[in-house]
Protein backbone atom coordinates (compact mmCIF):
# COMPACT_ATOMS: atom_id res chain seq x y z
CA UNK A 1 0.00 0.00 0.00
CA UNK A 2 2.95 2.75 1.03
CA UNK A 3 4.41 1.54 -2.14
CA UNK A 4 2.09 1.94 -4.29
CA UNK A 5 1.41 5.49 -2.71
CA UNK A 6 4.68 6.37 -3.45
CA UNK A 7 4.92 5.06 -6.84
CA UNK A 8 1.46 7.34 -7.25
CA UNK A 9 2.96 10.50 -5.88
CA UNK A 10 6.50 9.78 -8.25
CA UNK A 11 4.26 9.41 -11.07
CA UNK A 12 2.10 12.92 -10.25
CA UNK A 13 5.40 14.70 -9.57
CA UNK A 14 7.00 13.45 -12.89
CA UNK A 15 3.97 13.96 -15.22
CA UNK A 16 3.57 17.80 -13.59
CA UNK A 17 7.16 18.37 -14.10
CA UNK A 18 6.72 16.81 -18.09
CA UNK A 19 3.71 19.43 -18.16
CA UNK A 20 5.50 22.26 -17.14
CA UNK A 21 8.27 21.58 -19.12
CA UNK A 22 6.34 21.07 -22.20
CA UNK A 23 4.39 24.61 -21.21
CA UNK A 24 7.78 26.46 -21.22
CA UNK A 25 8.92 25.14 -24.07
CA UNK A 26 5.61 26.07 -26.58
CA UNK A 27 6.27 29.33 -24.47
CA UNK A 28 9.86 29.94 -25.66
CA UNK A 29 9.35 27.94 -28.99
CA UNK A 30 6.71 30.81 -29.52
CA UNK A 31 9.02 33.63 -28.53
CA UNK A 32 12.05 32.53 -30.39
CA UNK A 33 10.22 32.26 -33.39
CA UNK A 34 11.07 35.72 -34.24
CA UNK A 35 13.96 36.99 -34.81
CA UNK A 36 15.41 40.60 -35.75
CA UNK A 37 14.28 40.67 -39.44
CA UNK A 38 10.70 39.99 -37.45
CA UNK A 39 11.15 42.45 -34.84
CA UNK A 40 12.38 45.19 -37.35
CA UNK A 41 9.15 44.77 -39.85
CA UNK A 42 6.96 44.64 -36.84
CA UNK A 43 8.53 48.24 -35.70
CA UNK A 44 8.20 49.44 -39.00
CA UNK A 45 4.49 48.62 -39.49
CA UNK A 46 3.68 49.92 -36.43
CA UNK A 47 5.21 53.02 -37.49
CA UNK A 48 3.71 53.70 -40.52
CA UNK A 49 2.03 56.84 -40.25
CA UNK A 50 -1.45 56.59 -42.15
CA UNK A 51 -1.95 53.29 -39.86
CA UNK A 52 -2.02 55.06 -36.85
CA UNK A 53 -3.18 58.12 -38.58
CA UNK A 54 -5.44 59.06 -35.24
CA UNK A 55 -4.05 59.17 -31.64
CA UNK A 56 -7.36 59.31 -30.46
CA UNK A 57 -8.34 55.66 -32.26
CA UNK A 58 -7.10 52.20 -30.35
CA UNK A 59 -4.23 51.36 -31.79
CA UNK A 60 -3.31 47.36 -30.92
CA UNK A 61 0.61 46.67 -32.14
CA UNK A 62 2.26 44.69 -32.20
CA UNK A 63 -1.20 42.27 -32.41
CA UNK A 64 1.01 39.43 -30.99
CA UNK A 65 1.03 40.86 -27.66
CA UNK A 66 -3.11 41.32 -27.40
CA UNK A 67 -4.59 38.09 -29.06
CA UNK A 68 -1.15 35.81 -28.83
CA UNK A 69 -1.55 31.88 -29.11
CA UNK A 70 1.11 29.83 -29.20
CA UNK A 71 1.55 28.48 -32.73
CA UNK A 72 1.97 24.72 -33.45
CA UNK A 73 4.83 23.05 -35.00
CA UNK A 74 5.54 24.09 -38.35
CA UNK A 75 3.60 27.64 -37.66
CA UNK A 76 4.58 30.78 -36.86
CA UNK A 77 3.15 34.63 -36.13
CA UNK A 78 3.71 37.41 -38.72
CA UNK A 79 4.25 41.07 -37.75
CA UNK A 80 0.92 42.50 -37.82
CA UNK A 81 -1.00 45.81 -35.96
CA UNK A 82 -4.82 46.36 -35.95
CA UNK A 83 -6.50 50.13 -35.71
CA UNK A 84 -9.77 50.42 -34.96
CA UNK A 85 -12.34 53.31 -34.06
CA UNK A 86 -15.79 54.42 -33.50
CA UNK A 87 -15.90 57.20 -36.67
CA UNK A 88 -19.79 58.27 -37.58
CA UNK A 89 -20.38 58.24 -40.95
CA UNK A 90 -21.61 55.91 -43.78
CA UNK A 91 -19.20 52.94 -44.26
CA UNK A 92 -18.33 54.02 -48.01
CA UNK A 93 -17.28 57.52 -47.15
CA UNK A 94 -15.28 56.09 -43.89
CA UNK A 95 -13.46 53.09 -46.14
CA UNK A 96 -12.96 56.07 -49.44
CA UNK A 97 -11.21 57.98 -45.94
CA UNK A 98 -9.09 55.44 -45.10
CA UNK A 99 -7.70 54.11 -48.68
CA UNK A 100 -7.16 57.82 -49.84
CA UNK A 101 -5.06 58.15 -46.77
CA UNK A 102 -3.13 54.76 -47.36
CA UNK A 103 -2.75 55.38 -51.55
CA UNK A 104 -1.15 59.04 -50.30
CA UNK A 105 1.65 57.10 -47.99
CA UNK A 106 2.26 54.75 -51.34
CA UNK A 107 -0.21 51.58 -50.88
CA UNK A 108 -1.63 50.38 -53.57
CA UNK A 109 -5.29 48.72 -53.84
CA UNK A 110 -5.66 45.30 -54.70
CA UNK A 111 -9.38 44.17 -53.48
CA UNK A 112 -12.16 46.23 -52.73
CA UNK A 113 -15.84 44.77 -51.39
CA UNK A 114 -18.43 46.89 -50.83
CA UNK A 115 -22.67 46.46 -49.95
CA UNK A 116 -24.96 48.38 -48.74
CA UNK A 117 -24.03 48.71 -45.25
CA UNK A 118 -20.12 47.75 -44.95
CA UNK A 119 -17.19 48.38 -47.28
CA UNK A 120 -13.59 46.34 -47.49
CA UNK A 121 -10.39 47.24 -48.71
CA UNK A 122 -6.92 44.76 -49.36
CA UNK A 123 -3.90 47.29 -49.87
CA UNK A 124 -0.50 46.65 -50.39
CA UNK A 125 2.97 47.85 -50.06
CA UNK A 126 6.71 47.44 -49.11
CA UNK A 127 8.79 47.80 -46.56
CA UNK A 128 12.03 49.29 -46.15
CA UNK A 129 14.30 45.94 -46.89
CA UNK A 130 11.95 44.76 -49.62
CA UNK A 131 9.46 43.00 -48.14
CA UNK A 132 5.44 43.19 -48.79
CA UNK A 133 2.93 44.18 -46.52
CA UNK A 134 -0.91 44.26 -46.35
CA UNK A 135 -3.48 45.91 -45.07
CA UNK A 136 -7.56 45.46 -44.90
CA UNK A 137 -9.56 48.70 -44.01
CA UNK A 138 -13.10 47.30 -42.88
CA UNK A 139 -15.77 50.05 -42.36
CA UNK A 140 -19.58 49.62 -41.15
CA UNK A 141 -22.60 51.24 -40.99
CA UNK A 142 -24.85 51.01 -37.46
CA UNK A 143 -22.98 48.30 -36.05
CA UNK A 144 -23.01 47.20 -32.34
CA UNK A 145 -19.74 45.75 -32.09
CA UNK A 146 -17.93 48.88 -30.75
CA UNK A 147 -15.84 49.89 -34.51
CA UNK A 148 -17.23 51.24 -37.29
CA UNK A 149 -13.77 51.10 -38.71
CA UNK A 150 -11.11 48.91 -38.38
CA UNK A 151 -7.68 48.90 -40.30
CA UNK A 152 -5.17 45.41 -40.32
CA UNK A 153 -2.10 45.15 -41.16
CA UNK A 154 0.24 42.03 -41.63
CA UNK A 155 4.01 41.57 -43.12
CA UNK A 156 5.72 39.26 -43.55
CA UNK A 157 7.48 36.66 -41.30
CA UNK A 158 11.00 35.79 -41.98
CA UNK A 159 9.85 32.15 -42.34
CA UNK A 160 7.72 33.19 -45.13
CA UNK A 161 9.17 32.11 -48.68
CA UNK A 162 10.08 35.32 -50.76
CA UNK A 163 8.21 36.82 -52.14
CA UNK A 164 5.75 35.12 -50.41
CA UNK A 165 1.77 34.99 -50.55
CA UNK A 166 1.36 38.40 -51.39
CA UNK A 167 -0.64 39.42 -54.51
CA UNK A 168 0.70 42.31 -55.73
CA UNK A 169 -1.88 45.46 -56.53
CA UNK A 170 -2.71 46.17 -59.88
CA UNK A 171 -4.21 49.99 -61.23
CA UNK A 172 -7.33 47.65 -62.52
CA UNK A 173 -9.01 47.99 -59.25
CA UNK A 174 -12.40 49.63 -59.52
CA UNK A 175 -12.49 51.65 -56.43
CA UNK A 176 -16.05 53.14 -58.01
CA UNK A 177 -18.10 51.83 -55.45
CA UNK A 178 -16.64 54.13 -52.55
CA UNK A 179 -18.35 56.45 -54.19
CA UNK A 180 -21.68 56.58 -52.66
CA UNK A 181 -23.96 53.81 -50.70
CA UNK A 182 -23.65 50.59 -52.59
CA UNK A 183 -27.49 49.34 -53.41
CA UNK A 184 -26.15 45.74 -53.92
CA UNK A 185 -22.67 43.85 -53.12
CA UNK A 186 -19.91 44.48 -55.65
CA UNK A 187 -16.12 43.60 -56.10
CA UNK A 188 -13.54 43.84 -57.77
CA UNK A 189 -9.14 42.74 -57.76
CA UNK A 190 -8.38 39.91 -55.59
CA UNK A 191 -8.01 39.71 -51.80
CA UNK A 192 -4.32 40.37 -50.52
CA UNK A 193 -5.03 40.36 -46.69
CA UNK A 194 -2.16 37.54 -44.87
CA UNK A 195 -3.13 36.00 -41.80
CA UNK A 196 -1.67 36.85 -39.09
CA UNK A 197 -0.38 33.12 -38.47
CA UNK A 198 1.74 31.50 -41.36
CA UNK A 199 2.95 28.38 -42.11
CA UNK A 200 2.60 25.00 -44.15
CA UNK A 201 -0.48 24.11 -42.33
CA UNK A 202 -2.17 27.42 -43.22
CA UNK A 203 -3.48 29.01 -46.35
CA UNK A 204 -3.53 32.95 -46.97
CA UNK A 205 -6.71 34.36 -48.85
Amino acid sequence: MIVNSVRRSRTIVIAMALSAATLSGCSAGATSDWDAVDERRQAEVAAVEWLGADGDWDLRAPASQWSRSEPAAGVWERPSVERVGDVPGPAWRLAADEVRAAVDTGWRPAFVRCGPDAAMVDLVSTLDDGSSVTARVEAQTGTDVGWTVRVTAVALHHSDADPGPVRPGSGDVDLGCLDGAAAAITWSGTPALLNPMGGPALTDG
